[in-house]
């Protein structure tokens, strides 16, 4: 029900205007925008039509145009703005929730969000809640321009917004574009030190752009917030390998195995590491765990055979050898003993 008192509503309507308005509460909203447009066109000032024509293009779902007309009339700060405030907050809201229900039901309608979220950002323009949710949509339904140009737009006017943030450094790393990816993970750190899959991604784009002193300081942090991950400390490793740290980089792996005695990645790399270290003695026994792990990986069982084979153990050796012909029985050249 108006607030707008009657008297001054048969006033300021006369003629088309309180037509329009019988024709509204009769729930006509298409006679209603005629009768409310015609009368708009002789009395383009009247700010109590442009009320109701703000109300009737609510009703048809025409939300810019009755965005249009309602910022008229707030722009006066007549006595029915603040009606007009709520009322932008009500529509907002069905808005906002329409979509935000299509892209988590269980049949998700991303493309019914979008509709949804572009209503809800032209009865509020530049909701950054809006403006997350069309971004997000535009992404799953492929038109990742449009949400980057989105995402954009929200670290411009919030340079602290880490969701968007997080999705244009992904965008960045899912194309290689590291050079532009690694401002706005910083960009997450910086603000949410506690962020660990920020810095995971931090940490991967470092290593893509050989800046491994930041990518080990940066994975020692997350060691930290995820004590009990093998492969943090396995990546560690790996990082303190491209610094040349091969001591550092051994000790990281043998953490890895600590908390994950089997974990074949760790074995692998320990092992790798030993025989590039000459040291086949160490390296032995991780290997023979690493066939048992991983049965089909041929090279494991070329290295066994020939660190048998200098131990002085040709039986091993030639049984190593057989595993790695019946997985790969057309090459032969590198299984002579």
């Amino acid at each position: 029900m108006s607030t707008v008192p009657f008297a001054f509503l048969l006033v300021a309507c006369a003629g088309g205007g309180l037509t329009g308005q019988f024709y509204y509460e009769d729930g006509d909203y298409e006679r209603a925008r005629e009768e409310f447009e015609r009368a708009a066109a002789a009395r383009p000032d009247d700010l109590v039509l442009s009320y109701w024509l703000g109300k009737t293009y609510a009703e048809l779902g025409e939300y810019t145009l009755m965005r249009d007309a309602w910022d008229r009339c707030l722009a006066h700060r007549l006595r029915y703005a603040e009606e007009i405030e709520d009322l932008l907050e009500r529509y907002w809201s069905v808005q906002q929730a329409e979509g935000s229900s299509l892209m988590e039901a269980t049949l998700a309608d991303y493309h019914g969000a979008l509709a949804a979220f572009h209503k809800a950002l032209a009865i509020q323009p530049g909701n950054a809640k809006s403006l997350h949710g069309l971004a997000y949509a535009y992404t799953v339904v492929d038109s990742v321009a449009q949400a980057q140009r989105i995402y954009r737009e929200l670290v411009t006017r919030n340079p602290a917004d880490l969701v968007a943030h997080q999705a244009l450094g992904l965008a960045h790393m899912n194309v290689g574009r590291w050079d532009e990816a690694v401002g706005h993970f910083e960009q997450v750190v910086a603000l949410d030190p506690y962020d660990v899959v920020a810095m995971d991604r931090l940490g991967t784009v470092y290593e893509q752009l050989g800046r491994w002193a930041d990518a080990v300081d940066i994975c020692i942090q997350l060691v930290v917030l995820v004590p009990e991950d093998p492969q943090t400390r396995v990546r560690l490793g790996r990082q303190y390998e491209g610094l040349g740290d091969v001591e550092s980089a051994a000790e990281a792996y043998q953490q890895a195995l600590v908390l994950s005695p089997a974990d074949p990645v760790a074995l692998e790399h320990l092992a790798r590491l030993r025989m590039q270290q000459g040291d086949d003695e160490a390296a032995l026994p991780l290997l023979e765990l690493l066939t048992v792990r991983a049965p089909l990986e041929r090279g494991l069982w070329l290295e066994l055979a020939r660190i048998y084979r200098e131990r002085g153990l040709p039986d091993h050796s030639a049984a190593a050898l057989e595993q790695a012909r019946v997985l790969a029985p057309a090459k032969v050249d590198d299984l002579q003993p």
